[in-house]
C-alpha cells in the first residue's frame, strides 16, 4: 500500500535527509521565508509495516500517554513484527 508522507526539513539538514530517501521519487518545495523545504514522497508499505508505522506515530507524537500505554504500543509493534517475520501475517 502506497502512503504519501510529508516532511518539513530545515535547509541545514536537507543533504542528510535526501541521502535517506535516495532512490525514492519525491517532490520538494522551498520556503525561503522559513528556510525550510517541504518534501513529499510516496512509500510502499506492506500491511504489517503500515500498522507498525501508525502505532509508532502515536507513540512518538502523543505527549500525554502513560507508561503503561507506551509499553502496550511498543509490545503491539513487537507482536506485529514477530508475526510478520514468522509469516503468520502478510
Amino acid at each position: 500500500m502506497k502512503i504519501t508522507e510529508h516532511f518539513d526539513v530545515p535547509k541545514e539538514n536537507l543533504s542528510d535527509f535526501l541521502k535517506e530517501i535516495a532512490g525514492d521519487d519525491f517532490t520538494i518545495i522551498s520556503n525561503s521565508e522559513s528556510k525550510m523545504y517541504h518534501i513529499t514522497t510516496e512509500i510502499d508499505y506492506t500491511e504489517p509495516e503500515y500498522h507498525m508505522l501508525v502505532l509508532r506515530t502515536i507513540l512518538n507524537n502523543v505527549d500525554n500517554l502513560t507508561d503503561e500505554e507506551k509499553n502496550a504500543l511498543e509490545y503491539s509493534i513487537s507482536c506485529i513484527k514477530t508475526l510478520s517475520d514468522m509469516g503468520v501475517i502478510k
